[in-house]
This record gives structure tokens, sequence and C-alpha cells, in this order.
């Protein structure tokens, strides 16, 4: 069955709204309930296994219904089923489309070998009981060495923030841009003091700054705050790591291909 079939099917069991109320109000209120009742039949789905032996069954009328509303809501506004599936498709598509090789920029090609970020590594997290009874994150390189000084986490109470450098290997292998694993892997860019911003943290248009997702994963879980304090961590040896040092204003601008791999070590 096509989605414009179904619709017009479906409108024929559509009644119309008390006088005073507005058409789209019913449907939608009962599309929330019926995506309440789904939830409900899932719940039980999880909580009672294989002996809720109906929940098929159930998953399926409650999806049936939720897909009724659906379709006399897009009525209700004047909208085709069909063209509302294929304009969703199209938007998934275009999301989550690979980006053309020709598209893909490393901000880093102008720079000398041993300035730019690794465009393949592997980097371990292994977790390491101190002499002090803590447990510490040693982040290591492919031939051993360590990445930058060992981190703890920045709270008596465990949030596992000893692993946030994960998110700066992301931001490297996500966008090719991360001054925080250029620090740890010393790679830093000398060569060029205008584009490497003197050793400054400078933030990129908008506002951007490397903390932010960290921050809003660890510190600024607690704290209600969107991005992460300066110095909201310390590595085990005393030593901070620069949030955002020498970052280049056009780096926010592109996503280049993956750069990084990274596994933990347990």
């Amino acid at each position: 069955m096509h989605f414009l079939s179904y619709q017009q099917a479906a409108i024929k069991t559509l009644q119309n709204s008390p006088e005073g109320v507005d058409p789209v109000l019913i449907p939608l209120l009962g599309l929330a309930g019926e995506v309440g009742s789904l939830a409900t039949v899932y719940k039980k789905h999880l909580r009672d296994g294989p002996a809720f032996e109906q929940g098929k069954h159930q998953l399926r009328e409650e999806l049936g219904d939720v897909l009724w509303y659906i379709a006399t809501l897009a009525h209700r506004f004047g909208l085709d089923l069909d063209d509302i599936a294929a304009a969703n498709l199209e938007k998934t598509k275009d999301r989550w489309r690979t980006t053309p090789d020709a598209e893909h920029t490393h901000f880093d090609d102008t720079f000398p070998d041993h300035e730019r970020l690794p465009r393949r590594t592997t980097l371990t997290f292994t977790p390491t009981p101190t002499a002090e009874g803590r447990t510490v994150v040693v982040l290591t390189r492919e031939d051993g060495t360590p990445a930058g000084d060992p981190l703890t986490s920045a709270s008596h109470i465990e949030d596992d923030y000893r692993f946030h450098d994960a998110f700066h290997l992301a931001h490297a292998a996500v966008l090719g841009w991360s001054p925080v694993t250029r620090y740890l892997l010393g790679r830093k860019r000398k060569s060029n003091p205008a584009r490497s911003g003197g050793g400054r943290e400078r933030r990129a248009p908008g506002g951007c700054r490397e903390g932010t997702a960290d921050g809003q994963a660890s510190g600024g879980r607690r704290a209600g705050l969107g991005r992460m304090p300066r110095g909201r961590g310390r590595r085990a040896g005393g030593a901070r790591v620069p949030g955002g040092a020498g970052v280049h204003a056009a780096e926010k601008d592109a996503c280049p291909q993956p750069l990084l791999m990274v596994r933990a070590g347990l």
C-alpha cells in the first residue's frame, strides 16, 4: 500500500471536530496518546520478556494507530503523506551522505610532517592504579610512549572524567582540528606563528571552543554549565592541559576525513 492510498482511506474515518474546537487539536492529542500507548506496550515487552506473548501483535496495533493519526494530521495541515515520507528520506540521506574526497580538507597540510596531526594512528587508554589507591588513565601512543600526563578524575565522585581525552581525539578524527590533541602528541605548530596563534588561546568564529563538548559531558553536567571551566581538570603530574591553545580561526568551518583510531586498554 502506498502512503497516499493509506491517507485517503484513513481520512474517511476521521470525525469532524466539535464546534469551536481547532480541527488539528484532537488528532494531535490522539497522536500523543498513542505514542504513550506504544511506550506502554514496549515497557511490558521489556518487563515480561517471552511471557508477553501478544507483544508483537500489540506493537503492530499501536504503530498502526500512530500512523492513522499522522495521516489525519497531515490531512488537517493540507499535506500529502507521500510527499512527507519522500522529503524525510531525502533530508536523512543528505544528513548522512558520505563527504566526497574533493571536499575533505586537512587544516595542517601546509605544515611540516612533525607538526601535523597523524593521518592514522592508535592511542590506548589504560586505567592504572596508583600507590595512593586512585586509578589514573594513561594515554599511550602506538610505540608505547605516553601522550601527556596520566589523568585523574577531578572529583571525589566518580564521573569518568579521566577518559575525557576521547573528546579531544574525536575533534581531531572528525574535524581534523584539536589543539589539545596536538599538545598531547607533541604536534604543536610553531613554524608559522601567524597561523598558530603564538601559543595563545583564540576562539573560532561564533565562540567555538574545544572544551565545550567535554564540558557538557563532565563538569557541565553537574554544574549546569554548557562548557568546561578553564582549568577544570588537572593531569596527575600537576600540569594543566591548555584549553584550545593556538586555535586557528578557520579551523572550525570544514570536516575532513577521519584521522585517528582510538581503542580502550583493559
